[in-house]
């Protein structure tokens, strides 16, 4: 099982590094993609189509659809929808350092698990997503 995970560690940020392909993450730590793997119900790569934040159980959480190019781990529909803590409703503003601010368009590779509810949730904030930067973008 650790090979496995090792290998699919090492294919996603292989892919995504291919000299050839144009893209390039901002952080490749293949320890840091193999524990987010293991720990993975769903990973995957792709663009992000909607973020929405509202109120949920008396705080402010924000839910995003990723429209998914390629599925790295589970099994993932043609989009994926996940929340994480934090985002702006009317006035009020919930962030943190470790909350990702996402927008229409930003292409990222994001690691998921499902919480007790069966949503899929962001895993450790801010270490559960990867941004994807076209050579030669502005970021």
């Amino acid at each position: 099982m650790r090979t496995m995970v090792r290998w699919l560690a090492f294919g996603m940020l292989s892919l995504l590094l291919l000299p050839n392909s144009g893209l390039a993450v901002v952080a490749t730590d293949l320890p840091a993609a193999e524990k987010l793997l293991e720990e993975a119900d769903v990973a995957v790569h792709g663009v992000v189509a909607r973020v929405e934040s509202r109120w949920a159980d008396g705080t402010i959480e924000t839910a995003a659809t990723v429209t998914v190019t390629q599925t790295l781990k589970g099994a993932a529909e043609p989009t994926v929808e996940f929340t994480y803590l934090g985002g702006t409703v009317g006035d009020l503003e919930l962030r943190s350092a470790a909350v990702p601010v996402l927008q229409r368009e930003d292409e990222i590779v994001v690691f998921l698990r499902r919480n007790a509810q069966g949503r899929l949730v962001l895993i450790d904030g801010t270490l559960g997503i990867y941004r994807v930067i076209r050579h030669g973008a502005i970021p």
